[in-house]
């Protein structure tokens, strides 16, 4: 877990001499996470970079904090980004881990696998809005019920 980490602020500190056209910065939104069928809403707040591969593509990895009823959530998506021509909207798909900060679970059951599907808006150059669903991949409901949860955020970003 800790080179997923540093591969992840690497990235952040060296990433923009690797694009063309590349920008980090904030992001924080809305967050709702639907474990054992009930619902639990919160926030969640963070750091991103967002790399521009073409005109019409980029790839968006993001670090963020979570908080949704009694559980502290760290987030780990990779998001890649594919704009309509033309248009600032955009279809987001990628990959997120999740790993659950509170003590009650056990080590081997802190850490999922997402799927992330959303929908995003850039309003500005350096502001954007976004939607998202995440879909859980992996399946330890054995183990411990708690952490099996798909997740829904509404969120802006800004860049700086």
């Amino acid at each position: 877990m800790m080179k997923i980490y540093l591969f992840i602020l690497a990235l952040f500190l060296f990433g923009g001499s690797l694009f063309a056209q590349s920008h980090s910065g904030l992001n924080l939104g809305y967050l709702s996470t639907y474990p054992d069928g009930k619902t639990s809403t919160g926030f969640y707040a963070g750091f991103y970079y967002n790399a521009e591969i073409t005109g019409d593509f980029s790839v968006q990895p993001a670090i963020n904090y979570g908080r949704a009823g009694n559980a502290n959530l760290l987030y780990l998506p990779v998001m890649l980004k594919f704009y309509w021509p033309d248009t600032d909207y955009n279809f987001q798909i990628g990959p997120q881990g999740t790993y659950i900060l509170n003590d009650y679970a056990s080590s081997s059951d802190r850490l999922g696998m997402d799927l992330n599907i959303g929908l995003g808006y850039d309003i500005l150059y350096n502001v954007f809005i976004n939607a998202r669903y995440g879909f859980k991949l992996i399946d330890s409901a054995d183990v411990y019920p708690q952490s099996d949860f798909n997740t829904f955020n509404v969120g802006i970003g800004f860049s700086f």
